[in-house]
C-alpha cells in the first residue's frame, strides 16, 4: 500500500520501500538497454563504414593491377598504349644506361622514345611478369624479365656483341593517379645486361 502525501499542489503517492527498489531497477535497466542499444547502433556504424572502406580499396586495387598487361605491352612495342594508359603529365625516374644525363624522363612522347629506343637495338625484346601485380590505392609494383638478341648500336659494343641472346631483370614501380599512369620509377639489372654483351667501359 503507498502513502500519499499531501501537498499544497495535490496528493502525491508516496512509495514504499519495496516499490521504490522495484522502480529504481526498472530504471536502471531501461537505462542499460539504451546504453547497450546506443554501442550497438555505434558498433554497426563504424562496421558498416569499414566495410565500405574495404571495398573501395579493393576496387582501387583490382583497377590498378588492371594496368599491368598493357604496361607490358607498350613494352612490348604497342605503343598505342601510350595514349591510354600514361597521363599527360607522366614522369619517370631512371639511371641512364650510359651513365649520364637526366635520369628524368617527362611526358608520353619521351616514354615512347625510351621504348622505341631500347627496341631499336634489341627488336625481339620481350617482357614478361614474373612477380605481381602487388597494389595499394595509389601505387603498382610488379618485378619483371626481359629476353632478346642485340642487334648493334649500343656505345661500347663491337661486332662480336651482334646476335647475343640478353636475359635480364628488373622492378617497375607505379603510382596511379586519375585513372593513369602518372610516375615511374625504373630499376633494371644494368650491370648484367652489359656483361651479357660483352661491355667492359661504356663510352
Amino acid at each position: 500500500m503507498g502513502v500519499v502525501l499531501q501537498t499544497g499542489k495535490g496528493h502525491l503517492p508516496c512509495m514504499n520501500t519495496a516499490q521504490q527498489s522495484a522502480s529504481l531497477s526498472m530504471t536502471t535497466a531501461r537505462v542499460f538497454r539504451t546504453g547497450v542499444l546506443a554501442l550497438t547502433l555505434g558498433a554497426l556504424a563504424i562496421g558498416c563504414a569499414s566495410t565500405s572502406h574495404q571495398k573501395e580499396t579493393v576496387m582501387s586495387n583490382a583497377n590498378n593491377a588492371a594496368f599491368v598487361t598493357p604496361w607490358k605491352d607498350l613494352w612490348n612495342g604497342d605503343l598505342a598504349m601510350t595514349d591510354k594508359i600514361i597521363a599527360k603529365d607522366f614522369v619517370a625516374h631512371a639511371a641512364p644506361l650510359t651513365g649520364s644525363g637526366s635520369d628524368v624522363i617527362r611526358g608520353r612522347e619521351a616514354l615512347n622514345g625510351w621504348v622505341s629506343g631500347i627496341r631499336s637495338v634489341i627488336p625481339d625484346l620481350t617482357f614478361t611478369v614474373e612477380v605481381g601485380p602487388i597494389t595499394d590505392a595509389d601505387h603498382l609494383v610488379v618485378r619483371w624479365r626481359a629476353q632478346g638478341t642485340y642487334r648493334g648500336g649500343l656505345p661500347g659494343t663491337g661486332p662480336e656483341s651482334v646476335g647475343r641472346k640478353v636475359n635480364f631483370t628488373g622492378t617497375d614501380t607505379l603510382r596511379v593517379a586519375d585513372g593513369m599512369l602518372a610516375e615511374y620509377w625504373a630499376n633494371a639489372d644494368s650491370l648484367l645486361f652489359f656483361q651479357q654483351l660483352g661491355i667492359k667501359q661504356l663510352q
